[in-house]
């Protein structure tokens, strides 16, 4: 437990002294201590003293006091959070008194210290308890709280400055519709005013951001109502906001965390910009900034196969942020999907897409390789396999098959036509990399075989529309043409291409219905071997049924 220690109990003896709270600092030690009997009788002491007067404002001085130990400041944040939480407001179901309106004011002044505290762990607490309370009290019994916040991310103070944006982030994202145009209204200028200036950080871009994601989203489900009048209040800050996430996603691909996290939170407000005012948005810069992202979605396969696929480069390790949420350069490319998804998803701006479709199904099946930390989870694991195979599980394999599916779902035949190119080029250049002597040349043929599967359903359906209409409909995916280069996939040896030869026969039985005589024998013998077979992996046996 990170409790008090003997070297900082003089310290925090005289601390406790100057400010007259140290049976609460014994309280919140003996809840750390790792002895049942002293932490339950440390949380019997913390629960008798939360209808005291006082104890609010008094956790907050600890858990603002840097000479603590940060076990206790820490656990003294999170009980403030718990105070908010149960005795703000009148609770019928709580066994605490709510705060006297005396008490609460000396809180919320004291909380706004909070947002300067180094410790981010504690500054995060303590800023989910002002916006908490802001959501309560704001405007009414808390009117300068916006301006105050405000007023801090303009602080030289850099961390006072994110505290205030963690605050105004949480506290945006929960306000009622009324308030919306007061908070746009006085928060942007400001904000952008900030963000605009060369050289500011890269936590202070990211926050903003994600504030600015927030009120767009906010802002966008408002719209559903209030049409007009969001626009209106909206519009005049499209183009600053698509010329920062211009800065943002400018660059050359790289994998870096840090970088990856603020181009995804770009990516996510470009995302809420589309699916929300796609009609409103200035067309030449919707232009430029789609135009960088198909770049940077393209640009990133070459380093993806190499750090992700291959692992020809060592990983950059991703990152956790302070809600808890995977950031890194698997989630950006990931994200990357989701603006095309959304662009596909909205005709006034698809057609951005429509000459672009070969290439981004080539590139889609680049994305769906399977990586060497998947092929080491279903080597050990075959029900990991299973899994991955059935379920809606968060992947850059995943997420390229979605995104597959709905360009096939938006442009059917003009999408199964240019897979059909796609695939061939894709197998062409598996075959020069095995003749090269690639280790890996197995794994694009395995994508180009799992994208075509993907997308059994609308080639079947096209198969169907061809056999009835007695040749007046040419099918645009050559089903022979394509089963018959990939017959050689059943017949690989190696236990190491297991997974490519039980994708071929997942593939046959995809497109059982369509296959003539020809190939569906040779498939359905290399099946029947692969059951058979002691000595071959449990992926290629369940591939085989």
């Amino acid at each position: 437990r990170r409790g008090i220690t003997d070297a900082s109990a003089a310290r925090l003896s005289a601390a406790a002294r100057l400010a007259g709270m140290e049976e609460l600092l014994h309280a919140l030690d003996a809840c750390l201590s790792a002895e049942p009997n002293v932490r339950a009788q440390g949380e019997t002491a913390i629960d008798q003293k939360r209808n005291q007067p006082g104890y609010t404002g008094a956790l907050i001085q600890v858990a603002v006091n840097g000479a603590l130990p940060e076990g206790i400041r820490q656990l003294a944040a999170v009980l403030v959070k718990k105070v908010v939480k149960d005795q703000w407001v009148d609770d019928e179901d709580s066994a605490f008194a709510v705060l006297r309106d005396e008490e609460k004011q000396g809180v919320r002044e004291a909380l706004l210290a909070g947002i300067t505290v180094a410790n981010q762990k504690i500054r995060v607490a303590l800023c989910v308890a002002i916006a908490n309370i802001g959501q309560y009290d704001w405007p009414q019994a808390w009117p300068d709280l916006l301006d105050r916040l405000l007023q801090q991310t303009c602080s030289a103070d850099e961390i006072a400055a994110l505290g205030a944006l963690k605050c105004l982030t949480l506290f945006t994202g929960d306000l009622e519709e009324a308030h919306l145009p007061q908070v746009v209204s006085t928060l942007y200028p400001v904000l952008w005013d900030r963000m605009s200036h060369q050289g500011q950080s890269h936590l202070f871009k990211l926050m903003g951001l994600r504030l600015v994601g927030n009120l767009t989203e906010s802002l966008g489900q408002m719209g559903h109502v209030y049409r007009k009048e969001v626009v209106a209040l909206y519009s005049p800050y499209f183009k600053p906001i698509l010329q920062q996430c211009g800065y943002v996603l400018g660059g050359p691909p790289v994998s870096d965390p840090e970088v990856c996290d603020i181009r995804t939170e770009a990516l996510k407000v470009l995302m809420r910009l589309i699916l929300y005012f796609s009609k409103c948005l200035p067309t030449d810069d919707v232009t430029s900034l789609l135009e960088m992202v198909w770049r940077l979605f393209s640009t990133n396969l070459d380093l993806y196969q190499n750090t992700i696929v291959y692992q020809h480069q060592a990983p950059q390790d991703s990152a956790v942020d302070d809600e808890g949420n995977e950031v890194g350069f698997e989630p950006m490319i990931i994200q990357m999907m989701e603006v095309i998804l959304s662009i596909i998803e909205h005709k006034s701006i698809s057609k951005f897409v429509d000459a672009a479709i070969g290439d981004l199904v080539y590139t889609v099946i680049g994305y769906m390789q399977v990586t060497v930390d998947q092929m080491e989870s279903w080597s050990t694991d075959v029900n990991q396999y299973i899994a991955d195979e059935a379920e809606d599980v968060v992947s850059v394999r995943v997420s390229a098959e979605s995104l597959l599916a709905e360009l096939a779902d938006s442009k059917q035949e003009k999408t199964l036509a240019m897979l059909q190119a796609a695939a061939s080029k894709r197998l062409e250049e598996a075959h020069g990399a095995r003749a090269a002597g690639s280790a890996a040349w197995w794994r694009l043929r395995e994508a180009t075989l799992y994208a075509v599967g993907s997308m059994s359903e609308e080639i079947l359906e096209l198969y169907e529309m061809q056999r009835e209409s007695d040749g007046r409909f040419v099918m645009p995916f050559q089903l022979d043409a394509f089963m018959g280069a990939i017959m050689e996939d059943v017949q690989v040896t190696g236990g190491e291409f297991d997974l490519l030869r039980g994708r071929a026969l997942w593939v046959a039985a995809k497109l059982a219905k369509a296959l003539p005589p020809v190939h569906a024998l040779p498939f359905f013998e290399a099946a029947v071997a692969a059951v058979s077979q002691s000595d071959v992996s449990e992926t290629l046996q369940i591939c085989g049924c």
